[in-house]
């Protein structure tokens, strides 16, 4: 018979009701001890990313000037659509989120391009110059929830939960009521800015600081040709992101898949790279 388990273990190792419990990084987060990506140190080189956004919230890109942002002092390249090797899509559940737009812009900020520069303060600065690279032709926008309803469109496919015949219980009531109602709710937005830390290793191998609740998801954006590509988890300033810390860390072995070309980051194998945005 396997020994019974000690009636304490059990006590600790059940959820309570009632019980104030410690937040696994409160300690640090007061003290000021929790190392954001941000604290920590630079390695010599490393290079900065800044994102151009689109200056309209809907519109057919007709074309991206980039010879005058490309020549200001500091900037070692400027990456579009066309520069990514491997499948343009960043959505976790549904794939419809391109990394950098392409033909059409969909939204007020939608990231069209990545400037790549020897400071921050550079790449920001070039990456603001947006409006005067993009020639977008603008296109009529849909903001209000009724509207889109009206014409079909969504940011997910609709959704039902069903239970029983409504429709014919609603047909065949003796009294009926038509109007309609607003709610507030809605989903969530977050706050926190984004950024990471990518470190060359040996064998084409990399080292990636991110700040994400959903590090094993980065590690499948990455297009890698290593053999091993590690990630780590650092300190958020979201609700969920402290308390996802500890599930956070891991690492992942990857097989074999093409990565940014070396012609455009000449000397990206002696650096590392911090990828920036801000909400």
């Amino acid at each position: 018979m396997n020994k019974p388990i000690d009636s304490d273990v059990i006590a600790a190792s059940t959820a309570q009701v009632g019980i104030g419990r410690p937040h696994e990084s409160a300690h640090l987060h007061v003290a000021g001890a929790a190392p954001y990506v941000d604290d920590l140190p630079e390695l010599a080189g490393t290079l900065h990313c800044a994102l151009g956004l689109s200056p309209v919230a809907h519109g057919v890109l007709k074309g991206i000037t980039l010879d005058a942002l490309r020549a200001e002092p500091g900037v070692v390249a400027i990456l579009t659509a066309d520069d990514i090797p491997g499948v343009n899509d960043c959505g976790s559940i549904v794939k419809d989120d391109p990394i950098l737009a392409r033909g059409e812009v969909r939204y007020l900020g939608q990231p069209v391009f990545a400037v790549i520069a020897r400071t921050r303060e550079v790449a920001r600065r070039v990456a603001a110059r947006a409006k005067q690279a993009l020639q977008i032709e603008p296109l009529p926008a849909v903001i209000d929830p009724l509207d889109a309803h009206a014409k079909g469109q969504y940011v997910l496919p609709p959704m039902h939960l069903q239970r029983g015949e409504a429709r014919s219980a609603i047909d065949t009531a003796p009294r009926r009521l038509r109007g309609t109602f607003e709610v507030g709710g809605q989903e969530q937005f977050y706050l926190e800015g984004q950024i990471s830390y990518a470190i060359p290793r040996e064998n084409d191998g990399m080292l990636v600081h991110c700040s994400t609740q959903h590090p094993s998801e980065m590690q499948h954006r990455w297009r890698m040709r290593s053999a091993c590509m590690r990630t780590t988890f650092r300190w958020n300033a979201g609700a969920w992101a402290a308390a996802s810390a500890a599930r956070n860390r891991s690492r992942l072995c990857s097989p074999a898949w093409p990565r940014w070309p070396r012609r455009s980051l000449a000397d990206r194998s002696s650096c590392g790279w911090i990828a920036t945005t801000t909400s």
